[in-house]
Order: C-alpha cells, then sequence, then structure tokens
C-alpha cells in the first residue's frame, strides 16, 4: 500500500483553496473519496459540474515553463471526463495567484509526458511518468 503523505496542514491548506475556488464560481465542492484519485466534485444545484484536482505549491506561477502531474491521476482525470461528459479541471495555488486549466478540453498535442517526480522523500513511488502542461495554457481566477 502507498504511503499516504497528506498531514493536517496540507489538509487545511486543500479546505482554504477548496473555499476560494467556490467563492470564485459560485459552486459548492464536495470531498470524493480516495478511491476517485480526485479530489473534488463540483457541484450546482444538486449535479456534478466538474471534476476537480486541487494542488497547493510554493513557488510562484511562472517559476517553471510547465507544471507537472502524475500522469496515472490524468489519465483518470480524463477517463472521468470522458464517461461522464463533465470537466476535468486541475486548480493549483501558487504562491502568487490561483489558477486553472480544464485537462478534458487539452488537445493531446498541447501537453507532453516526462518522467521525474520528488526526490525529497526517499520514496521510489514518486518516481513517476507525469503529464507536462504549459503554465500558459493556466487561466488566473
Amino acid at each position: 500500500m502507498r504511503t499516504a503523505y497528506e498531514t493536517l496542514e496540507t489538509l487545511q491548506a486543500e479546505r482554504s483553496f477548496m473555499h476560494r475556488y467556490e467563492a470564485a464560481f459560485s459552486v459548492h465542492c464536495e470531498k470524493l473519496p480516495v478511491s476517485y484519485r480526485l479530489d473534488y466534485a463540483v457541484m450546482e444545484m444538486g449535479q456534478v459540474v466538474q471534476w476537480l484536482e486541487l494542488k497547493n505549491r510554493s513557488h510562484a506561477m511562472h517559476k517553471y515553463p510547465a507544471y507537472w502531474i502524475s500522469l496515472g491521476k490524468f489519465l483518470h482525470g480524463a477517463a472521468l471526463a470522458d464517461r461522464t461528459t463533465i470537466s476535468f479541471i486541475l486548480a493549483v495555488r501558487f504562491s502568487d495567484c490561483d489558477a486553472l486549466v480544464n485537462c478534458s478540453a487539452l488537445s493531446r498535442k498541447q501537453w507532453g509526458i516526462a518522467h521525474g517526480g520528488r526526490r525529497d522523500r526517499n520514496d521510489p513511488a514518486d518516481m513517476e511518468p507525469l503529464v507536462t502542461i504549459p503554465i500558459n495554457l493556466f487561466e488566473r481566477f
């Protein structure tokens, strides 16, 4: 079983960002079970209108030319979006702004696949295939 790295601090940061997302778009977010691999179902009038993954980063938005997300998470979100015709949104809280990209609207030519990940936890499972999304495709909100 994979180690869970969520802490009270990271969960509080996620909830804070989720509330900001709700306020920005006048929606309600429901936390998804871990089996869904995404963070939230975004709700309007009792209906799911988006699948949402939230990320918090400690660096500025334009520090790197691309944002990296696990290929497995990306493919799972894309499959949910495809099968349900509900958009898969990746929202990132950078140190200088909040931004999002509609992953289900990206064409295959817009993103790449690399291999990498975190090295600071000494966890071999942190190294994996990653989707690279050019930072200029993100929209601030």
